[in-house]
């Protein structure tokens, strides 16, 4: 280096005096921000000084364009001592060797220099980069790691102990068992009994489940997981992992030290793990057949960074849908950004995401995944995901909709649809119509139906009158009938099979009811149609809300609708309000509009006139995301409003494309797996030739493979497909 260039270095980096000696905490230095190139790169990554970000050689220059951020530790890998693999609960944290350099942003190009002759200052703080435990590391650690909750049967366990247990020679208790592994120590009595069947047959025959029924004794605790730093206790009363406290004392009353054990058999949380990546597992569901690994254009798997097959599983269910994803082009994104972080940015993580999955895409140099997509789309779930608790796929779903509506597509997605709910009293026949009702999945409630009910039969159903409690503002009778039909069709519809339900007691279950699956569905009949002139209206909301009340109170943050009905009864006067608001039950019988004017409020209070506001809440819906959609168009001009326009009558068929489904007995664990119907012409795989039609892929985490039997009638989600009319 010229000695002049080199004193001009020493120049510029004495220039990032905020570049000091700092605490770093958990770096995103696995994966390129942009896109999911590893360490494992040519060129490896670059590991922004500023936002401690990491950065491929191709977005490397964007980001610094963009951010101006100017210095960067480039990370080389040794690939010869790189863990092959996904990370799991037990390597997320691999051992690797590094070389590390200084890059400097400088006028446009970029300069390296060997970390020994930097500042001391520049040096100390790349090393604390290189030495931090990564972000996505840790957050697969916390995401593996199994919730276990509290139980009050741990407090009142009484134990009667039979005889000392012997742990020299364990078997299972029961008569004509044999069992030597999955044993479960009843800590009531000692009893010794084999656990119940994985989804492969193997695990146990479910001894120490029947001991539970016959003798009530809640808790176990699984003999081979135990040691001073691992066990497993499960009650059979909650049906769930606990903790237990006292585990030491329990175990000490049936004449055992647990300091002088040691753990023979994998724990439950190692056992995710292994189920979570272990493609085998799913020959039993798919009719006990051998698959075949499959790939091809947009079919491949995803990288499972912590418990997160829920949000794998819609990604390959619906983001990958072609109706969807070329809903939105995301090419040009990345260099617009006015985020400060991608990480913090819906946009950024879809487009991160999309270009992952492109085919032609190198596959060795990525593990794309969705952890970061959920933690900026759905944050309340990635917080239950740390927690390491199974999430709702159809509330994730929920969420990635809401972020897409909002932060990408400025209007309702393919995703949603209208209904319109006809409510007819029993008493006076009054009919008052709901209409424009927003919705993004047609639920079928599992039950309320016997083994085998038919998908087509159920969603019929769901269309047909149905006795509910509404009160009728014409004769103040509270029985009527209501009656759905949809006045807008989707593109794309979910239909949710609602298998998660609560017990007598209040307690989660999951039905494992068979159905037989509908692979084409016809909704024509069950389009809104122009009401009859001669039917009588109900006399709906006559009073209208005192906007200056109803403002005042919201803003003394009182109960939305609460305040619309206080508004609505106490004229002008706020005093009066407030009385009502202390006495919620005289304003029980009090009916607000189905579309809630608070929200309409909301938004005028900041300048906005009236048909603004229901604009904006007719494509978004919610007052934050309306609020940002108008301040971002200024000039936009509400078009006039026009009737209610109804489906013409015609061709509404839909076919089944793909399904979601969870297995495992619980709502709180299990795995979620995802089925596709792809062009098998397009598909490498065996025994798939080039003329292929449509066939079924299982998406597994990272593993796909085509199968003959998908299981259709388990599944939780059902995808369908418009099929466009016929000309």
């Amino acid at each position: 280096m010229d000695p002049q260039e080199h004193e001009s270095s020493f120049t510029r980096f004495q220039v990032l005096e905020n570049f000091q000696p700092r605490v770093v905490c958990e770096p995103h230095k696995k994966y390129c921000a942009y896109c999911f190139e590893t360490e494992r790169a040519t060129e490896g990554l670059y590991l922004c000084l500023e936002c401690d970000i990491a950065l491929c050689k191709e977005h490397l220059h964007i980001h610094a364009e963009r951010t101006k951020h100017m210095g960067y530790c480039h990370r080389l890998l040794e690939v010869e001592n790189l863990p092959q693999g996904p990370a799991t609960k037990l390597e997320v944290k691999p051992s690797i060797k590094t070389k590390s350099t200084v890059t400097f942003f400088d006028y446009g190009s970029f300069k390296n220099y060997p970390l020994d002759s930097c500042p001391a200052n520049i040096g100390t703080l790349c090393r604390q980069l290189d030495e931090a435990v990564d972000f996505d590391s840790a957050a697969a650690e916390k995401g593996w790691e199994f919730q276990k909750s509290t139980c009050p049967h741990v407090d009142s366990l009484d134990q009667k102990p039979l005889a000392p247990v012997d742990t020299s020679q364990p078997h299972c208790h029961a008569e004509g068992c044999d069992q030597t592994d999955n044993l479960w120590l009843c800590l009531t009595c000692g009893h010794l009994a084999c656990g119940r069947a994985n989804y492969d047959g193997t695990g146990g025959k479910g001894h120490a489940l029947e001991h539970f029924k016959q003798t009530g004794h809640p808790l176990s605790v699984k003999l081979g997981s135990l040691s001073a730093d691992s066990n497993d206790v499960h009650c059979y009363a909650c049906d769930d992992e606990v903790t237990d406290d006292s585990l030491v004392s329990h175990l000490n009353g049936l004449g055992l030290d647990i300091s002088k054990l040691s753990a023979t058999e994998k724990t439950l949380t190692q056992l995710t793990v292994d189920q979570n990546n272990n493609l085998d597992l799913l020959s039993t569901l798919e009719g006990g057949t051998d698959l075949k690994p499959a790939h091809g254009p947009w079919v491949l798997g995803l990288h499972n960074a912590g418990n997160l097959c829920y949000a794998s599983s819609v990604t390959q269910a619906i983001l990958l849908n072609p109706e969807v994803r070329t809903s939105f082009p995301l090419t040009t994104h990345f260099a617009q950004c006015t985020q400060p972080s991608p990480y913090s940015c819906v946009k950024c993580q879809l487009a991160r995401l999309r270009a992952a999955l492109e085919p032609g895409v190198p596959r060795s140099e990525i593990e794309p995944h969705t952890a970061d997509l959920v933690r900026v789309t759905a944050p309340m779930l990635c917080t239950g995901e740390e927690q390491g608790r199974q999430q709702d796929a159809m509330e994730f779903a929920g969420q990635l909709f809401t972020a897409l509506d909002q932060h990408l597509l400025g209007k309702h997605g393919p995703w949603h649809f209208t209904m319109r709910y006809r409510m007819e009293c029993t008493a006076c026949g009054s009919v008052l119509y709901r209409t424009g009702q927003q919705e993004t999945e047609l639920p079928l409630f599992v039950a309320d139906v016997q083994d085998g009910a038919a998908v087509q039969q159920m969603i019929t159903a769901f269309f047909q009158p149905a006795a509910v409690e509404y009160r009728c503002e014409s004769c103040g009778c509270r029985a009527c009938t209501q009656t759905a039909s949809m006045e807008q069709f989707p593109e794309l519809l979910v239909v949710t099979a609602k298998r998660f339900s609560f017990d007598a007691a209040y307690q989660p279950v999951k039905l494992l009811t068979p159905l037989t699956p509908a692979t084409s569905l016809e909704l024509g009949k069950h389009a809104a149609t122009e009401p009859p002139a001669a039917e009588k209206p109900m006399e709906a909301f006559p009073t209208k809300p005192n906007d200056q009340v109803l403002y005042q109170l919201i803003n003394m943050g009182f109960d939305p609708v609460l305040s619309e009905k206080a508004a609505m009864l106490s004229g002008d006067s706020l005093e009066k309000a407030l009385d009502l608001i202390d006495q919620p039950k005289q304003l029980e019988d009090v009916s607000v509009a189905p579309a809630s004017s608070n929200s309409v409020a909301r938004i005028v209070e900041f300048g906005f006139t009236q048909d603004q506001a229901e604009y904006a809440l007719s494509n978004i819906p919610e007052v934050e995301g309306a609020i940002n959609w108008l301040l971002e168009h200024p000039d936009f001009v509400v078009p006039a409003k026009k009737p209610t326009p109804y489906p013409a009558p015609g061709f509404y068929r839909y076919e089944l494309v793909s399904t979601v489904t969870h297995r495992g007995r619980d709502t709180g664990s299990g795995h979620y797996v995802a089925h596709r119907l792809v062009d098998g012409s397009k598909l490498v795989s065996e025994g798939v030739g080039s003329d292929a039609g449509k066939v079924w892929v299982v998406a597994n985490d990272t593993k796909v493979a085509v199968v003959e039997k998908p299981p259709l009638h388990m599944a939780y989600m059902y995808i369908y497909q418009r099929v466009p009319e016929p000309h």
